[in-house]
């Protein structure tokens, strides 16, 4: 849900700045188990957006 509210917003910023948006804004799923599970430990302000040129094409 991070992810999805930073590229939301992004989008969001960019439509009020009449700036041009995407057909489509990707992210790609992800599995979260035993072997990855401590990337979502992490306290959510010190978590990274996706880049906007990784989600929009």
């Amino acid at each position: 849900m991070f992810k999805i509210g930073c590229t939301a917003t992004r989008a969001a910023v960019r439509y009020l700045k009449r700036e041009p948006l995407p057909d489509k804004v990707l992210l790609p799923a992800e599995v979260i188990d035993k072997t990855n599970f401590k990337a979502w430990l992490v306290p959510v302000d010190q978590r990274a957006c996706p880049e906007w040129s990784e989600v929009a094409r």
